[in-house]
């Protein structure tokens, strides 16, 4: 005769008292949460709602002044102040927007119209004053001197350029610079003299010409270097090194 196979009552009963005690745990914790609180959204635990802040096992409120928001940061005052408001003394204040200006993209700081700019401590918006040969700068809240002049105090002075001369939009300096080929000496641009083996470096300073690889610079020309036993030009090319492990003495390389 077959018999029926005994019922597993022992699991199921660890089952159930498994089932209980996670209850019992669940709705501890639940219990556990303070007033002005809930229980975090990831992970264990519970934090405090948005104008309350944790105080060991407590939610205390912020003291917020009107016209403001909680952050939410645990850290700081807690508090910013809402778009068209500024902190003042723990306090939000209403910003006073000047003619020709707005409120910036931020909300607590006021922005002048095109034409005009910030004063008297950013409480007003004055018109910018563009002088004769100017224009309004890319942000509007300046000037810039008109191509052939340059800033000079608060005016626009013409740049008086030499033969062999272009202006510069500098406004520091000579505002112009010699063609290629002329260097500025005084207040003129005179032509380079390249020496045999030499060419134009297109710089505004030196000799305005450097000699060819293999050359090295006098004053005025270019001489072909003469280069000892054991000895190579280097990276500069202008000059000669001894090769490893020879040094060099005088004209010459030797070991040491």
């Amino acid at each position: 005769m077959l018999t029926e196979p005994k019922k597993p009552t022992i699991s199921i009963a660890v089952s159930l008292i498994l089932s209980l005690c996670m209850l019992s745990t669940s709705a501890t914790a639940q219990s556990a949460i303070p007033d002005n609180a809930r229980a975090k959204s990831y992970g264990a635990g519970w934090e405090c709602v948005p104008g309350f802040r944790i105080n060991g096992e407590q939610c205390d409120a912020i003291n917020m002044p009107e016209n403001s928001y909680p952050t939410g940061r645990s850290y700081g005052r807690g508090w910013e102040c809402i778009r068209g408001f500024a902190e003042e003394q723990q306090a939000c204040t209403p910003i006073t927007i000047p003619e020709n200006g707005f409120l910036g993209a931020n909300g607590s700081r006021i922005k002048c119209n095109r034409g005009y700019k910030l004063s008297s401590g950013d409480t007003l918006c004055k018109a910018v004053v563009v002088p004769a040969n100017a224009y309004l700068d890319k942000q509007g809240d300046g000037w810039e001197c008109a191509r052939q002049f340059r800033k000079y105090n608060e005016t626009c002075e013409s740049i008086e350029t030499p033969a062999n001369a272009y202006r510069t939009s500098s406004s520091y300096g000579s505002g112009w610079a010699c063609e290629r080929g002329y260097i500025a000496t005084d207040d003129m641009c005179k032509p380079i003299q390249v020496p045999a083996n030499a060419y134009l470096t297109g710089e505004q300073t030196g000799s305005g010409w450097r000699c060819e690889r293999g050359y090295s610079a006098t004053r005025t020309a270019c001489l072909v270097i003469r280069l000892p036993k054991n000895a190579h030009i280097d990276y500069s090319g202008n000059a000669w090194q001894c090769d490893l492990p020879f040094r060099k003495d005088n004209n010459s390389c030797v070991l040491s």
